[in-house]
């Protein structure tokens, strides 16, 4: 009995210590940061064909997109942002499929600078309506993502979405951003988003708070 309490104990304590681990992107955690541009740019290059989306003083955006088995795909799009110390780091990311960068510019909430990117997206997919069969339809977004460059993080707001079915808009949306203090609400009438078009209308922004040096100017 003594030894089967001992393995009990033993069992519980190894359990108690077990942590869970929650690892970056993976191009984030290979190429997270680096000394210049030049640095970042090489280890980038390692991980797949890179080209730069968007400059702004002091930030780039750059698409990663690799090849595995002869076939390529899109790995994301990576903020970069150049520190007080002249060094880069990522500032915000954005993976998805069909996608396109409709813009980057500094934004300030709150009194913390940071950028917001917009991002427009075309899927083709099946919906299914009764459970049994599916349709061919066109998604088409248009999504409005807040980063506030502490972290590879952004909120993400959907601003535009229709389901098309046969050149005619089966499922819409429209919203309009408005800020409260730590969120901005996605205002619009969802009652013809269908199954589809129902972003959620409250996006926590996660944003630090209080004096923070602005965005570099354009």
């Amino acid at each position: 009995m003594r030894c089967l309490a001992f393995l009990i104990l033993v069992a519980l304590g190894a359990r108690a210590d077990a942590r869970i681990v929650i690892s970056d992107p993976p191009i984030v955690e290979a190429c997270g940061s680096g000394k210049t541009w030049d640095d970042v740019n090489k280890c980038l290059v390692r991980q797949g064909a890179v080209t730069l989306e968007r400059a702004l003083p002091k930030a780039k955006l750059v698409r990663i997109v690799q090849t595995e088995d002869k076939r390529a795909y899109d790995a994301g799009i990576y903020l970069y942002l150049q520190r007080a110390d002249g060094s880069w780091s990522v500032g915000g990311m954005f993976s998805g499929t069909s996608y396109t960068v409709l813009d980057l510019v500094p934004y300030t909430i709150d009194n913390h600078g940071g950028f917001r990117l917009a991002v427009g997206q075309l899927v083709h997919m099946n919906v299914s309506l009764d459970g049994v069969t599916s349709m061919p339809v066109i998604l088409q977004t248009q999504r409005t993502l807040f980063c506030a460059g502490d972290t590879y993080g952004c909120a993400d707001a959907t601003t535009h979405c229709d389901v098309i079915y046969r050149g005619k808009a089966m499922w819409t949306f429209r919203g309009t951003l408005a800020f409260e203090k730590g969120l901005v609400r996605d205002l619009g009438d969802r009652s013809r988003g269908g199954m589809i078009c129902v972003p959620q209308d409250r996006v926590f922004l996660g944003w630090p708070t209080g004096p923070a040096p602005k965005p570099p100017s354009k």
